[in-house]
């Protein structure tokens, strides 16, 4: 099977910082869309890395009717989200929090089951009556009606993914 051509599309993230020259801005209040460049590898534990030579992954163009980014979801101190694209069978996003900062309970999904996988630092998940202390390539799946809170225990902004399936209307 061959893989499609991706030439012109562009895969985006919300920027928080001024734009890089080598970006394609359209800035806003909010922040600014940029094209990114290359993919980021993260060094994943417990997981091995993908092997993406022989992968049939490859980026695809979020059509802008699907881009529902920025948002903001608030909690005791403002949880800042970077990513937040939304379909009809999955949400994905991720989140900064600054040291210290702990972010609103979710009730959880009814429907859905959520994963969190740690990008960057150190984070407390509270799920249910269980708590999980989350560094740099872990991940935890939050099973559906699960209540959940993320706390930053770190020292640094923490980056933590997270992506729920299906999708809540």
């Amino acid at each position: 099977m061959s893989r499609p051509a991706t030439a012109g599309l562009q895969r985006t993230v919300l920027s928080s910082s001024p734009c890089s020259p080598s970006a394609t801005c359209s800035s806003s209040d909010e922040g600014c869309w940029h094209e990114v460049e290359s993919a980021h590898r993260c060094r994943s534990r417990p997981f091995e890395r993908a092997d993406t030579r022989k992968s049939s992954a490859y980026p695809v163009d979020v059509p802008s009717s699907d881009r529902l980014c920025p948002k903001i979801r608030e909690a005791e101190a403002v949880v800042q989200t970077i990513l937040y694209y939304k379909t009809d069978k999955l949400t994905f996003g991720s989140s900064q929090l600054s040291p210290g900062q702990t972010g609103a309970v979710d009730k959880g999904h009814p429907n859905s089951h959520e994963v969190f996988f740690c990008a960057r630092g150190t984070v407390l998940l509270m799920c249910g009556d269980k708590y999980y202390e989350m560094h740099e390539g872990d991940a935890v799946l939050v099973p559906p009606s699960e209540p959940h809170q993320l706390t930053n225990i770190g020292s640094e902004i923490a980056l933590v993914t997270w992506s729920l399936a299906p999708s809540e209307n």
